[in-house]
């Protein structure tokens, strides 16, 4: 009250006064509120509202801002990128635009931070951070203009085309397949996937449907009957290619009928070695050896009797060379198709390997085509519509099956055995037991790869993010719908563990130990006689020191050509002839790099960091070393093979390049770049038929000639016909041959009165390598000591 009142005053709002005896009220403090009269003392505001001073009320604070204090005269500014969701809030429970609120992380820690007084400014995430992706653009509702804050986890609006695996995960996926995710904010089946895919990345098929690889995506399954109508038509194509291959073989001579014409074209392939070879070479030399002998055994008889018996011999000699570089051809086909398929099954694995990197659609469906080719030959996903087989059921299949077809080759040969028993000579027990391994190398060969990746994968799981911050989703990466945790996941993994014990660790095991156990006759030891006689080829010419590396390149030359023809001339070892049959005789054990290459870069490769850039660079290192090794070894006997071999390898290297390339293009976004033009798809594609380009070229230059070749072009371009290649005409001696063809053996002189062949070995009779030997040279026609 004031000097001379009465009575005492009560104090108005916004004031109060807590003693007695005063002459005048107190206004509220910033922070405090006085809403009534006569009041002895002013109320804290609470938490998430402030107050200025003389204040009737407490104002909660704006947007942006939060207290989480009482008795506040102002509120605090939320951490950036943090906001609120609404006034008045004791701390941030939002996220500006381009963020959005992580809810999982902030129970599983955020909620502490608050009560510690600080602020979850970890609970803001980055739009693009949740994508796997970086730098991708994969949420509908974070960055829009007319947004006032970034949304919640729980209602983060998913882009079509993306996928995540519940509405708590924070990683969000890109989804391989074209029209599969349709993206949105709800994660049921129903809802992310479109009709026919489920799964993880709705990635999987479902029932009634098929994965059509040409639309990249799943399909309706067409009706039984165009099912079984395709079916019809591969099997009337296979039949029509037979009777063509029939009416070929009968059309050359080869049989009249169609068993003999088969073990006719199985002999032409296995027989010799490819035009031009170290063997060929020694054999010529050979045949040349024993005209000479009886040629000078003859001369001193002097009659016409015996001149006709000479001529005879040579006509004979030069004849059975001749039949041997026809069926060389064949050989060299074989090795050199081998060397193309094997690098054709490696790319054409980069579908199921690396199915992270999308290479342009023209590669890929021209990459798809050579499916045939053994990765994708057991694959009998097509007939899912018919049977419904689940990825089980083909892994049974494709391991099995090899065996089934095994026991057939085997109980043919026992049949056939049985019935001939009593017309049938150790010797044609002997080759028909060859034949049979034969075809059974031959099936492992192709099939390998493609059974492996099966069991491989089997094994292979990826992870997604579930959101609950302690256990990933982990699903089959090749079968996206079956889950690695699950129980018939682990009700097969006996069965796959078997089949990755038989198929590719057994198998290549099996390999090792049959060439290691053969190894003495693989790579045979030379006569004391042979080696000596190389030993002074190399020793008796004194040459300057920059060519003794070719003098000692020459000397090998012919110890392995020498052991080459101890080594085909050894039928204990012709069931295995498909294994080693094109390597030196050095290198015997080559074939289990190439078979372990082949596993890797098909197959084991799939293990390796799954759908990433590590992946994609091992790869790449894979097959840097596996050129290094071609190139630095050399171990075919023919120099064309190696060329071809070296191509192969360089073309596999140039693959994974690209394949990084891609990769790393799709990450950054960068879809207008150099990977993604035409001339990028031109190249590709021309890099993955190189290996073939450069076989074929090979062959024809093994088979014309470069002079024959440039003839046939010009004769082409001038519209005339092109005789066939020439040949040499029957019982006589050639007198030409290809520009290309190594230098041909000739007797120094036919009257030098040599003394006639003694008997010796096979490897000695090959390295004949005595002094009165010439090599004719068909570009001048001079005769040259070597």
């Amino acid at each position: 009250s004031g000097t001379g009142q009465s009575e005492c005053t009560p104090c108005p709002p916004r004031t109060f006064n807590d003693r007695e005896g005063q002459s005048a009220c107190k206004l509220a403090p910033a922070g405090t509120v006085v809403n009534t009269t006569g009041a002895i003392g002013a109320e804290d505001c609470p938490k998430g509202t402030f107050s200025g001073v003389a204040s009737t009320q407490c104002e909660p604070c704006p947007i942006g801002t939060y207290n989480n204090e009482t008795g506040e005269g102002e509120c605090r500014r939320c951490p950036i990128p943090t906001t609120t969701s609404a006034p008045g809030l004791e701390f941030c429970d939002a996220c500006e635009r381009t963020y959005y609120w992580d809810t999982v992380y902030f129970e599983r820690r955020g909620r502490d931070e608050v009560r510690d007084g600080e602020q979850c400014v970890d609970c803001c995430v980055q739009c693009e951070d949740a994508c796997d992706v970086e730098g991708k653009d994969c949420i509908e509702n974070c960055d829009a203009e007319d947004l006032a804050r970034g949304p919640e986890l729980e209602t983060l609006d998913v882009r079509r085309g993306r996928w995540r695996a519940t509405k708590t995960a924070g990683t969000i996926y890109d989804c391989p397949m074209r029209r599969s995710c349709r993206g949105g904010v709800s994660t049921k089946t129903a809802d992310q996937c479109f009709d026919g895919h489920h799964g993880a990345l709705c990635g999987a098929c479902m029932k009634g449907f098929d994965f059509d690889l040409a639309r990249n995506r799943c399909v309706k399954c067409r009706g039984t009957r165009t099912m079984l109508s395709r079916a019809g038509n591969v099997l009337i194509a296979a039949i029509l290619i037979g009777v063509l291959t029939y009416v070929w073989l009968r059309r050359y001579g080869k049989s009249h009928h169609l068993t003999a014409a088969i073990l006719a074209v199985k002999e032409s392939v296995r027989a010799g070695f490819s035009m031009g070879s170290q063997s060929t070479m020694f054999d010529d030399m050979g045949a040349t050896f024993a005209a000479g002998a009886a040629d000078d055994e003859r001369d001193d008889e002097g009659t016409t009797d015996d001149d006709a018996r000479r001529a005879g011999t040579v006509r004979t000699a030069t004849a059975e060379t001749s039949a041997r570089r026809k069926k060389a051809i064949h050989k060299s086909i074989l090795t050199k198709l081998k060397i193309v398929v094997a690098a054709w099954q490696i790319a054409q694995s980069t579908e199921f390997v690396l199915p992270q990197v999308r290479f342009p659609r023209v590669f890929g469906e021209v990459r798809d085509a050579m499916n045939f080719l053994g990765i994708a030959l057991l694959d009998v996903g097509a007939f899912d519509c018919l049977v419904g087989w689940s990825f089980m059921s083909r892994m049974v299949v494709v391991t099995i099956a090899p065996f089934v077809v095994t026991g057939l080759i085997a109980g043919a040969y026992l049949v056939i055995r049985w019935r001939r028993a009593t017309i049938e000579t150790a010797a044609d027990r002997h080759e028909a037991f060859s034949n049979v391994v034969y075809a059974i190398l031959l099936l492992v060969y192709v099939i390998l790869p493609s059974v492996s990746t099966v069991v491989i994968t089997f094994f292979s799981c990826r992870k997604f993010d579930r959101g609950d911050g302690v256990d990933d989703l982990k699903v089959m990466a090749f079968e996206l719908s079956i889950d690695c945790r699950g129980q018939r996941h682990k009700r097969w993994r006996a069965f796959a563990a078997c089949m990755i014990l038989v198929w590719p660790v057994g198998m290549p095991l099996a390999i090792v130990a049959l060439l290691w156990r053969n190894r003495a006759r693989l790579n045979p030891p030379l006569s004391a006689r042979v080696a000596a006689q190389i030993h002074r080829r190399r020793t008796s010419v004194k040459v300057p020191e920059v060519f003794q590396s070719a003098q000692r390149n020459y000397a090998t030359a012919l110890e392995q050509a020498a052991k080459i023809e101890i080594r085909d001339a050894d039928d204990s070892i012709a069931a295995l002839a498909f294994v080693f049959e094109e390597y030196e005789p050095r290198s015997y054990m080559f074939p289990v790099f190439e078979i372990v290459r082949r596993l890797f870069l098909s197959s084991v490769l799939a293990v390796f960091f799954p759908g990433s850039m590590q992946q994609v660079c091992v790869g790449l290192l894979g097959t840097m070393l596996s050129f290094a090794v071609y190139s630095s070894e050399q171990a075919y006997i023919e120099d064309d093979d190696d060329k071809v071999s070296s191509v192969a390898q360089a073309q596999l290297v140039l693959i994974y390049f690209a394949a990084l390339a891609v990769f790393t293009s799709d990450e950054s976004d960068q879809k207008q770049g150099v990977f993604s033009s035409v001339a990028f798809v031109v190249v590709l594609i021309g890099v993955f038929f190189a290996s073939f380009i450069v076989a074929i070229y090979v062959i024809l230059l093994d088979v014309f000639g470069h002079a024959s070749l440039r003839e046939a072009y010009e004769k082409a371009r001038s519209g005339r016909s092109v005789p066939r290649p020439s040949r040499p005409s029957e019982g006589l001696p050639e007198t030409s041959t290809p520009d290309n063809a190594r230098p041909t053996p000739q007797r120094a002189d036919s009257t030098s009165g040599a003394p006639p062949a003694s008997p010796r070995s096979v490897g000695e009779e090959s390295a004949g390598l005595d002094e009165d030997i010439v090599y004719v040279d068909d570009d001048d026609d001079e005769t040259t000591p070597k």
